[in-house]
């Protein structure tokens, strides 16, 4: 079995440490050439003899590598666990390419007994790995014209290939239709070209001197949802829009570990022929893997024709036993928690809950996104997602609406936007409170051969910066304690905010502070609140300008509203003395004089290092020094995903 294609390896995003970046993703981007062959001279004239039996073999090749490996499929191998984030590492499509098949030459009447046969040429378009859609039939002529017809497809990458295969279309049942010809170029080549171009046909590999013309326009995905309801947008096949469904995460399954087996079933609730049902893969009991809080990070795409929206809107769908956002209205997604057969054999449990958004719900939220953490079934089970609504625009939309945005006077914040006039009722205020934690990466400063070194003296201005509605820009926040002659600061100081966490941003100015002369500016961060809360303990680097500095404040966000734990949802929580530390799926092997450790977590007390293995709920003491030296290397490569604040014993 030969696999010949252009791979694409993307590396993101990157990071300050070892190793670099957080995740590595790769897949095709076109179908991979395949080619198979049998060994053996009995096999060899086996397949010979029957050549549908390898043909057939290689479709299911094909199609499986498609379904993995192709874009928009990618794998994903995370390279740094405690700041993977399949949120951050997703790519999100450059657009939709419109293309149409304008006109052919070339074609040539074929000369039988009784009749000439003019031929009926009609042409299958495709775009990479998706599926082919055809053009009419255009009878007995040598040059065939498809002006008016155009067909949509999602672009994930601009070296995407288009494929265009002509047939000569048969009326007889039995006799199948004859190809033509095929050609194939890049969207990138396309555009280059001014958008047309005129491709010449190949037929086993060799010219047939049979030409199609090919166009395509690029089109851009959007917040703007115009294209929804815009004339210029309805067609059959013609997409107004892009629904893109990620599914990252399910937590607290209510189940046995060896039972548990769990995948997501996710379904776009349009009715009868545009009804569309995707599923995760399943997630079981097995080393490397949480089983009770399993990872899925899947994301689908359900692009939106202006068919589907009208049908899904004349057609109201009762939602009972949702929240009371998306309880009225029209079903939209479901997300269905199914747990199957566990590793053990145990018979698997079913549905375990079902979660609705509806349409409005998402066009009514911010930017037409909705990122959360929700319960699911009535057994303390979580699942985390996000669902965003797009529209297109066109190259001259999306110029037009650029300048219109230049011209407004709002609130023009990165992460901060009161433009869009669907928010405008939407409460999203919440309690939240911020804590600026720890910095590093700050330097010594040297004076002179005669002068003391300066170490800096370092304090931050943390400022929320919130819009609502639309009134101005307000701010709010604090001014920290001053760290005397530290490069590694320490504050822990908190305050608590009340604010619209999708129109709010945090921002970090640190200084080093002058006794007689003015403060030294370090440098200064911004994140959007929303984000920060998801993230809820993140490190930014502050800039000068657009330049790095190599300092960095770690800053945690957490909402004061959120519910604590029932002793239920707790129990697969390992306890150790005054802490409860969730299990977290990465795992490091310890070796050394005494065997081979896995290690979960890791409490420091006194002279002793509790070691709690991460596939076993027994728990050693070891009071070698050796041991805990080891522990505390350990624990920088912990850092990241448990943190242990002394202050208040929180993990």
């Amino acid at each position: 079995l030969k696999v010949k294609g252009r791979l694409l390896i993307l590396l993101s995003p990157l990071t300050t440490d070892l190793p670099v970046v957080t995740a590595v993703q790769y897949g095709f981007t076109n179908p991979p050439e395949v080619s198979l062959q049998f060994k053996g001279a009995l096999l060899g004239a086996l397949t010979k003899k029957f050549g549908y039996v390898q043909a057939a073999l290689l479709n299911v090749i094909q199609s499986t590598l498609a379904s993995m490996l192709v874009l928009p499929m990618r794998m994903v191998l995370p390279m740094d666990l405690g700041s993977y984030d399949y949120l951050d590492v997703y790519q999100p499509p450059v657009g939709m390419v419109r293309v149409r098949a304008i006109e052919g030459r070339g074609f040539t009447v074929l000369k039988k007994v009784f009749v000439n046969d003019v031929p009926d040429t009609y042409c299958i378009l495709s775009l990479g790995a998706s599926d082919g859609k055809r053009t009419s039939t255009q009878q007995d002529t040598c040059t065939p014209m498809w002006k008016d017809e155009c067909f949509d497809f999602i672009l994930y990458d601009y070296d995407q290939k288009i494929y265009v295969q002509v047939f000569d279309e048969d009326k007889s049942p039995l006799d199948p239709d004859d190809e033509l010809g095929k050609a194939e170029i890049s969207v990138r080549e396309l555009l280059k070209s001014g958008g047309i171009t005129e491709l010449e046909l190949l037929l086993e590999g060799k010219m047939t001197g049979c030409y199609v013309t090919l166009s395509a326009e690029m089109l851009y995905l959007s917040d703007q949802l115009q294209s929804l309801s815009s004339i210029q947008y309805e067609g059959k096949g013609n997409l107004c829009g892009l629904y893109t469904i990620v599914v990252t995460q399910a937590f607290n399954i209510p189940l046995p570990r060896v039972e548990a087996a769990t995948y997501v079933k996710v379904q776009c609730g349009f009715c009868g022929n545009f009804e569309k049902t995707f599923y995760t893969s399943t997630v079981a009991d097995y080393p490397g893997f949480d089983a009770l809080n399993p990872m899925f990070d899947q994301v689908f795409y359900v692009p939106i024709t202006a068919e589907m929206l009208k049908e899904n809107l004349s057609t109201p769908t009762e939602v009972s036993g949702k929240s009371t956002a998306d309880s009225d209205g029209h079903k939209c997604i479901v997300f269905t928690l199914i747990d199957a057969e566990g590793v053990d054999g145990s018979k698997g449990h079913g549905e375990l809950g079902s979660i609705t958004l509806t349409h409005e719900a998402l066009v009514r939220a911010y930017k037409h996104t909705i990122t959360e953490t929700r319960p699911i079934g009535n057994q303390g089970a979580k699942i985390e997602f996000r669902v965003v609504l797009n529209g297109m625009q066109s190259e001259e939309e999306k110029t037009s609406w650029e300048e219109e945005q230049k011209k407004r006077t709002s609130l023009h914040v990165a992460g901060v936007n009161n433009l869009d006039p669907t928010l405008e009722d939407v409460d999203h205020k919440e309690h939240v409170r911020v804590t600026a934690l720890r910095g590093r990466g700050f330097t010594v400063r040297k004076r002179g051969p005669l002068k003391k070194d300066d170490v800096p003296d370092v304090f931050l201005r943390i400022s929320v910066i919130c819009g609502e509605g639309n009134e101005e820009p307000h701010q709010m926040g604090w001014r920290t304690r001053t760290i005397k002659d530290d490069t590694m600061p320490q504050w822990s100081e908190s305050r608590d905010f009340t604010i619209d966490t999708v129109r709010s941003l945090i921002r970090i100015d640190a200084h080093d502070e002058n006794r007689k002369g003015k403060d030294d500016y370090l440098g200064s961060a911004e994140v959007p609140m929303a984000h920060a809360l998801r993230k809820r303990m993140m490190e930014l680097e502050l800039l000068q300008g657009t330049s790095g500095t190599g300092f960095f404040i770690t800053l945690k966000v957490v909402p004061l509203d959120e519910p604590k734990m029932s002793h239920e949802e707790n129990e697969s929580d390992d306890v150790v003395g005054p802490l409860a530390v969730k299990s977290a799926p990465p795992q490091f092997h310890l070796a050394d004089v005494y065997g081979t450790v896995e290690i979960g977590t890791e409490v420091f007390d006194n002279d002793n290092v509790t070691i709690v293995s991460t596939t076993s709920t027994s728990t050693e003491k070891k009071s070698s020094s050796k041991l805990k030296r080891l522990g505390k290397k350990l624990t920088s490569k912990l850092s990241g995903i448990h943190h242990h604040d002394r202050n208040n014993h929180h993990s």
